[in-house]
């Protein structure tokens, strides 16, 4: 079986981002440099368990219990699924508690976000997103690419920066073709492996959790 195939909990970018992730983390945690880094992330879960914003996240995860309770009886929901339902509930719903000012003033905010899921941009994303590099590689590119991605958004602030903006578009279309031809490779050689349920279910679930969160969020 081909790396990547969504079968693993996470997939080889999936890990490779988890790997960054914890790296950073120990580095702060262990680093003289990072003492106010520190202090402010503790001030941040301070602020986190509050009260109020507890309340509110128990009461998101009760409602989203029970959505994924009667979807799971009507055949739509699996714990295959688990891992999207949970990227969803930190992604979306949780986020989604800090832009209520945001979502009362603009009524088709989660249709929107729906209907964006369902676009054809959408849906070749997460094609591409099937298919990942063995995980060395994954982690090798990784933070090269979150560099790039970084510098880009510095050098869109300074028209001066053009030429250098022009060559980080380039390495970043470049990347992307790459991937656009693996995915291709693979879907030609191993079709019969995202011709699936699970593929299927991997798509509609964010937009069905969103499109249900209406309710709870209004």
């Amino acid at each position: 079986m081909p790396q990547g195939i969504p079968v693993e909990i996470l997939n080889n970018r999936e890990l490779a981002i988890a790997f960054w992730l914890i790296v950073i983390f120990v580095y702060m945690l262990i680093s003289k440099k990072m003492g106010e880094v520190r202090k402010s992330f503790k001030s941040l879960l301070s602020a986190f368990f509050a009260r109020q914003i507890v309340s509110v996240l128990f009461l998101m995860l009760i409602y989203m219990g029970l959505i994924v309770y009667v979807l799971s009886k009507f055949g739509l929901w699996n714990v295959e699924q688990i891992k999207n339902t949970v990227f969803w509930c930190v992604s979306v719903g949780f986020l989604s508690l800090f832009k209520l000012e945001t979502i009362k003033k603009d009524k088709s905010f989660f249709i929107n976000s729906v209907i964006n899921n369902l676009k054809l941009l959408a849906v070749i994303q997460f094609i591409i997103g099937i298919y990942t590099f063995p995980l060395l590689i994954e982690i090798t590119i990784t933070p090269v690419i979150a560099g790039i991605v970084a510098m880009t958004a510095i050098t869109d602030s300074d028209h001066k920066y053009i030429k250098v903006k022009r060559l980080l578009d380039t390495l970043l279309s470049a990347f992307g073709f790459i991937v656009i031809c693996y995915t291709i490779f693979m879907l030609a050689t191993h079709f019969g492996e995202i011709a699936k349920e699970k593929t299927l279910f991997d798509f509609v679930i964010p937009p069905l959790l969103t499109l249900l969160y209406l309710p709870f969020i209004g």
